[in-house]
């Protein structure tokens, strides 16, 4: 890969399910991604919401 290209990737759609949310964080690292964006619904439906903030 060209050492001028910027490796990005986008998440969403977490609603406060932390256990995904570090599952996917640690695949971006992985991966070598070095910026994160992020699409909105972080929290709402799952148990662990104030976490996910805290983590993002």
């Amino acid at each position: 890969m060209h050492p001028d290209v910027e490796r990005i990737t986008l998440i969403s759609d977490v609603h406060g399910n932390l256990t995904a949310l570090e599952a996917v964080l640690d695949d971006i690292d992985a991966r070598g991604i070095n910026r994160i964006f992020n699409l909105g619904d972080y929290v709402g439906k799952g148990p662990r919401g104030r976490e996910v903030v805290d983590v993002c």
